[in-house]
């Protein structure tokens, strides 16, 4: 449903949502959030500069920079983390995988998945994705984003 490049900024947001959950109020350096979420540094970083271009995150250089949430984890939704870095909605790909499957000309499921998914992305918020976790791995510990001095 989702593009590489959209799993892992949500999987980044995730873990900045769950930094913020847990009381983290410094920024998380890119290479401690490309640890913890276990993603490629360089290319996570590029998908912080869209992240945070859409207002999805803030950077700050130095002491005491870092990354976080630009704004609440409940004023997030996945929408805005999918429009942030998927510039075609990869969302919007066929279900039956139709090649031609458009507002125009579609498939006989577009317009009800099409429905569906614009809910579940414009509905959930990562304050929800966050609760969702710790009821789906109960005991699961915070990830370790460390907060360490430049």
């Amino acid at each position: 449903m989702f593009s590489t490049k959209c799993r892992y900024a949500i999987k980044a947001v995730v873990v900045l949502a769950r930094a913020e959950q847990a009381g983290q109020e410094k920024g998380v350096r890119i290479r401690d959030l490309a640890r913890t979420s276990h993603l490629p540094g360089a290319y996570l970083a590029k998908i912080v500069c869209e992240l945070a271009r859409a207002g999805v995150v803030t950077t700050a250089k130095g002491p005491g920079g870092g990354v976080r949430l630009a704004r609440a984890a409940e004023k997030i939704t996945l929408s805005d983390v999918v429009e942030a870095v998927d510039r075609v909605d990869g969302s919007r790909r066929c279900v039956l995988e139709f090649k031609p499957c458009s507002e125009v000309k579609f498939c006989p499921l577009h317009r009800t998945c099409k429905h569906i998914r614009e809910r579940i992305l414009k509905q959930s918020t990562f304050k929800n994705l966050c609760r969702a976790y710790d009821r789906c791995f109960p005991g699961a510990k915070q990830p370790p984003v460390t907060v360490k001095a430049m």
